[in-house]
């Protein structure tokens, strides 16, 4: 087989490659490319023929990445103006294509057949643009390319986004590798010498650093996250998470209380804005409010159920003043009519006002957000489902109900209302088949309904946005792993943040802002950032992330977190929540080290 000579080894040959490449269902999953690649390099006459015909049709076509690497292992010069449209006609749609691995690939077979050190910047726009899925490809395709200084300068500024102590992802470690290499060139050396003291100290830490070594300081991250060396063991419950009351797991920090009655998952956490009571919804059906002085549940809120079939989980809650609540409830197998929708409580009278947005079960529609505007008194609630995307503002006063922003066909993915009541911020995605890099925040003004500002940069849905108080500062946590700190007046952004190793679902500013907290759904962790130097200082075990369940108290230096409480969980076995009530002497707390420096 390793000379083929006869028609029946080439067509078998052929067959194998065809199936593989140009297969109706996509090619067969289980065919390797080095193998699909082999067979193609073999083929000869009119079989080797037939599959570069092949080849051009499917690169006409735009059939996947499998046509681009044939016409690479070819050489297929033929091939070259069919890839040089494609890729002309992803770089005028720069909102859904760029940074994709199909403009990266293109972008370097074009290079590698006609050696035109024009596609450079190209290739240096895919590491600029890609997401973190893609940025491995993308650097490593770029070092095999002669080196210019916009490269290297494009590969450094992502690896300074991503700093190998975080994390070993490959992205990073290709990032740190392509660096290592190429400053040892000329350019590389001119870069070098162009950067600050303390950036050129950071660039040869890492040119001295082993692999082995980022993985080694990636264990005793994980080990300090745990925490079993640093504290006593019964000071943790068996998922690491620290539950010690009266304890300290670092200087300036102590866990107050742990308060307990819910016998499910906890999916919200809120203060009222006097900071007298905090809310709760969980999955086990009810919302509890509980008084932070006398440090226990005073109130119990239960929906009165039509049938016996009836469930309704409050998730999402937010306080209208400081004695009512309203919150959006999930239902399962119910034939009442309010499924899906939001209700307001009375909490001096324990009684359900008025449920609203009623919605008939068909539509299959669930709230993704709600917001109060204290100014307007009124409610922003969102949908997402059968009627897509709808945003409705509700009058309290009135119980009207006005559909807004249906000229925007996007996804909203988070919203949130100024401390003005002016203006919406809201993560938005304009297509939900468009790249990851089409996410941004746009900004509403409420009067007009009209957009007055967009700001870039997230690679990933955008889960949550917080305005810091007295300030023209907004917060987003996001899919890509990463926070963006944002400065509204000057449309720019101050800082990015990337401590999590995984989804960013949950962020949130201390009373006076010294301090910014943030939750990630597959870290597990709640970090604590220092807002003056944006350095992380503490790293809290957390294992339940995937709802709003971190807050802080709007004038004390007071921080409302849950864990996974297994008292309970082993008596009515399923999870539960329970709450931890933290407090911080800030002053001795931003006193400490950031913990990254003992690592």
């Amino acid at each position: 087989m390793e000379n083929p000579t006869d028609n029946s080894q080439m067509e078998m040959l052929f067959n194998r490659f065809m199936n593989s490449c140009f297969s109706k269902t996509g090619g067969d999953p289980d065919m390797r490319l080095d193998l699909e690649i082999d067979a193609l390099l073999q083929l000869k006459g009119e079989y080797l023929e037939k599959a570069k015909a092949a080849i051009l049709d499917g690169l006409e076509k735009n059939q996947g990445f499998r046509p681009i690497y044939s016409a690479k292992a070819l050489s297929f010069v033929e091939a070259v103006p069919i890839m040089q449209k494609w890729l002309q006609k992803i770089k005028n749609v720069p909102a859904a294509s760029n940074g994709s691995k199909t403009y990266q690939l293109l972008a370097f077979t074009i290079y590698e057949i006609t050696k035109d050190e024009a596609y450079i910047p190209d290739l240096i726009e895919a590491v600029k643009k890609a997401g973190y899925g893609d940025m491995d490809e993308s650097v490593s395709t770029l070092g095999k390319v002669p080196l210019t200084l916009e490269g290297i300068s494009a590969v450094w500024q992502r690896y300074k986004q991503g700093k190998v102590t975080r994390d070993t992802d490959n992205w990073l470690d290709q990032c740190a590798s392509f660096m290592r290499e190429k400053i040892k060139h000329p350019i590389g050396e001119s870069f070098l010498n162009s950067l600050s003291e303390e950036d050129q100290k950071e660039l040869l830490k890492l040119s001295n650093e082993s692999r082995k070594d980022r993985i080694e300081r990636n264990l005793r991250l994980d080990k300090y996250i745990k925490g079993r060396d640093r504290y006593n063991k019964e000071d943790l419950n068996r998922y690491d998470e620290y539950i010690k009351v009266g304890g300290s797991p670092v200087k300036g920090l102590k866990l107050r209380s742990i308060w307990k009655g819910h016998t499910n998952k906890i999916n919200s956490l809120a203060w009222s804005s006097n900071g007298r009571y905090l809310a709760s919804t969980s999955s086990d059906e009810s919302i509890m409010v509980w008084d932070v002085a006398q440090d226990e549940c005073t109130t119990l809120l239960l929906r009165e159920k039509k049938s016996s079939s009836s469930t309704y989980q409050p998730k999402r809650v937010v306080w209208l003043g400081d004695e009512k609540l309203a919150c959006t409830y999930d239902y399962s197998s119910t034939t009442d009519e309010d499924v899906n929708g939001v209700a307001i409580w009375d909490i001096q009278s324990e009684k359900l006002i008025s449920p609203l947005q009623k919605r008939v079960k068909e539509e299959k529609s669930y709230v993704r957000n709600l917001i109060y505007s204290p100014v307007n008194g009124s409610l922003i609630v969102s949908y997402y489902g059968h009627e897509d995307n709808a945003v409705f503002l509700l009058n309290l006063a009135t119980n009207a109900r006005e559909r807004i922003l249906e000229e925007y066909n996007g996804s909203f993915e988070n919203m949130e209302i100024s401390p003005d009541g002016k203006v919406i911020g809201a993560g938005y995605q304009e297509s939900a088949k468009a790249e990851e890099d089409s996410h941004e925040i746009i900004f509403i003004d409420l009067n007009t309904m009209k957009i007055i500002n967009r700001l870039q940069g997230h690679l990933g849905h955008i889960n949550q946005l917080r305005w810091k108080s007295g300030h023209p500062v907004l917060a987003s946590a996001s899919s890509d792993n990463t926070i963006g700190i944002w400065d509204i007046e000057h449309n720019q952004r101050l800082a990015h943040l990337e401590g999590h190793r995984g989804v960013v679902s949950n962020i949130v500013w201390s009373a006076g802002g010294e301090l910014l907290a943030s939750k990630s759904s597959e870290d597990r962790t709640i970090q604590i950032w220092n807002t003056r130097t944006w350095e992380v200082l503490f790293i809290l075990r957390e294992l339940d992330g995937y709802a709003d369940n971190i807050a802080f108290h709007p004038t004390l230096p007071i921080l409302a977190s849950i864990y996974k409480d297994e008292t309970q969980e082993k008596a009515l076995r399923h999870d539960v929540n329970s709450i931890r009530i933290w407090e911080f002497d800030y002053k001795e707390f931003l006193d400490n080290p950031p913990f990254m420096n003992g690592l």
